[in-house]
């Protein structure tokens, strides 16, 4: 569980760095679609982070 904790975090921080990285090259004229899919991308890991990291925090709960 603690490796999948450890998965989340890392889907989590990657996400925090994309996506402003994202809201830059959305705001230049010629990256708009670049920019479109590293945010879409940036909010997918941020999805499926918080799902690694609930789902070990659950199933710690669960097993003690």
């Amino acid at each position: 569980m603690r490796s999948q904790f450890r998965k989340g975090l890392v889907c989590m921080i990657a996400a925090l760095i994309l996506i402003p990285i994202a809201a830059l090259l959305r705001a230049s004229e010629s990256f708009i679609l670049a920019g479109r899919i590293l945010l879409g991308f940036g909010m997918v890991l941020e999805v499926v982070g918080l799902a690694l990291v609930l789902s070990a925090y659950i199933g710690g709960k669960k097993s003690k």
